[in-house]
């Protein structure tokens, strides 16, 4: 039998506690399986579970500020996943942050590639 894990052992509620401090200046919250989890109370972790966040980002998010960011989201004891929410859909911060020309945006209307997920959506 595998040993119990105790519910503050979870790698992706480790993560959450160390990351809070540096999220709290921004709307942010808990998505996946840990957001379903805490608002729930029904066990949807486990011992590899990432940890996924969103974002709300209003204005634009600057590359350098996007880049920095991910590399604090990237010290914590899992893999975080990170999505902005801007006014015209949601992109990955993984994504923004990286050296791609365009990013792939998620809206109502379907997804599409943009080079400024910030802007309006025709």
């Amino acid at each position: 039998l595998g040993a119990v894990v105790s519910p503050r052992d979870l790698p992706a509620l480790r993560a959450l506690d160390h990351l809070r401090p540096l999220l709290g200046q921004y709307a942010w919250g808990v998505t996946g399986s840990a957001g379903f989890e805490l608002a729930t109370g029904i066990e949807a972790l486990h011992a590899h579970s990432d940890l996924d966040l969103i974002l709300r980002s209003p204005e634009r998010l600057e590359l350098g500020d996007a880049r920095n960011l991910l590399a604090a989201l990237d010290t914590a004891v899992c893999v975080v996943d990170l999505q902005l929410q801007t006014p015209s859909g949601a992109v990955a911060l993984r994504e923004w942050a990286g050296e791609s020309r365009r990013v792939l945006l998620k809206t109502c209307g379907g997804a599409q590639l943009v080079t400024d997920p910030w802007q309006a959506v025709a």
